[in-house]
């Protein structure tokens, strides 16, 4: 602390006024004081990296000598500085550390075992606090999970209902498989890649009728190497949007999601619909889409199509029937023969045949809901007689 401003650091205990003679924690503006210091204290080490009160001291080779080097020099800023350690939050020589959250090492990034073990043993809620609590955990992590979103949705649409905070909350069945499968994933996750910022970055961007998921990945040695997830349900307005227009949407999501990534060089965004790769050169629609142009134009990513068959990650993001909006069915079908029917689960059309047609239009004759309403659309049609070109002429006006 200045000498100056020592003062403004007292505070009253039993029979005594005291002041701080170091910046304490708690004062409204010490990290914000912190924050300016250490970057400025580390500027001129490649190696190390300071985050407030955190310091990240690392090396890409194995040389422990060459480590211990870096570690030199930075307690030597930090003895110049008068700034002080504390020992036993100290990693040394480690081959992983943890950093912001998660463990951070040579193979990659991982999720800190003790909110794996958290999640693991957390029980089912049985409250909306409680649950509330649940989501807030895993939503920090979200990014180890694909398709959380889809696994998350039925969840989060509970908390939707306007009861009180410490009401009861029944699980059915199908909400309990979400909340199981939610653990399992969250309790064994993926071990994501560190990013190589001398690299192309890329996206793969993919929009169903109701959800939009990306995967941030780079190219290492040929094989594809996820650096973080993301996806999440559509908002009941985009939910008409046309096809490139939630293309564009799931686009503009993973820009969003991962904008620190995608600033530095122009991102790769790897898509299966084909006239996006022309979308800078194509007239603009309407102004809600010249806003996402405007958007998009500060990241001047280059696009690439890739055929469906091999879409793969984000294509399976998006899918899941748990974020599919409910529909009304107002009869139970059931076809139980198909000829020369073909079905393919990456685009899901059905082709049928003439035969069926026909097997379709009798039964509609035998069925006593459609028979009536033939009978009253064939009324209708007898008794419209057409209009006289008089009474059509009298819908219009004469202006000459």
């Amino acid at each position: 602390m200045r000498e100056d401003d020592i003062k403004y650091t007292a505070f009253q205990a039993p029979n005594r006024l005291w002041e701080y003679l170091v910046l304490p924690m708690g004062v409204c503006n010490a990290p914000a004081t912190m924050h300016r210091l250490t970057p400025q204290l580390f500027r001129g080490l490649e190696q190390t990296m300071p985050f407030y009160d955190d310091i990240y001291i690392f090396t890409n080779s194995r040389n422990v000598d060459e480590h211990l080097q870096a570690l030199r020099k930075a307690l030597n800023i930090l003895r110049d500085n008068k700034l002080y350690v504390k020992v036993a939050k100290c990693f040394f020589c480690a081959d992983e550390i943890p950093c912001l959250g998660d463990f951070v090492g040579r193979n990659g990034v991982r999720m800190d075992p003790d909110k794996v073990q958290t999640i693991k043993d957390w029980p089912v809620p049985q409250t909306q606090e409680e649950l509330h609590s649940f989501l807030g955990l895993t939503v920090y992590v979200q990014r180890f999970c694909p398709e959380y979103a889809s696994l998350t949705a039925l969840i989060f649409a509970l908390m939707m209902k306007k009861d009180k905070q410490n009401a009861k909350i029944q699980f059915s069945k199908e909400l309990m498989m979400n909340f199981k499968e939610l653990k399992r994933r969250m309790c064994d996750p993926p071990v994501l890649h560190l990013s190589d910022f001398t690299k192309a970055m890329h996206l793969r961007t993919d929009a169903s009728k109701f959800a939009v998921g990306d995967v941030l990945f780079q190219d290492f040695d040929g094989l594809e190497r996820p650096i973080a997830y993301t996806s999440r349900k559509m908002k009941p307005a985009e939910l008409n949007y046309p096809t490139q227009q939630q293309e564009l949407l799931a686009i503009f999501h993973a820009l969003a999601a991962f904008q620190i990534y995608c600033l530095d060089k122009p991102p790769v965004v790897e898509t299966e619909h084909k006239s996006l790769e022309g979308l800078f050169t194509q007239k603009m629609a309407n102004r809600h889409l010249a806003r996402w142009y405007d958007v998009l134009a500060e990241y001047q990513p280059k696009f690439s199509y890739l055929p469906e068959a091999k879409y793969g990650m984000a294509d399976a993001f998006n899918r899941c029937p748990d974020l599919q909006p409910e529909t009304k069915h107002f009869h139970d079908l059931s076809v139980t023969s198909f000829k020369n029917t073909s079905f393919q689960m990456e685009i899901s059309d059905v082709t049928t045949d003439s035969e069926l047609i026909k097997v379709i239009k009798y039964a509609y004759t035998k069925d006593r809901e459609t028979e009536t309403i033939f009978a009253a659309i064939k009324r209708r049609s007898e008794t419209t007689q057409p209009r006289s070109e008089k009474q059509q002429r009298k819908r219009y006006r004469n202006f000459t």
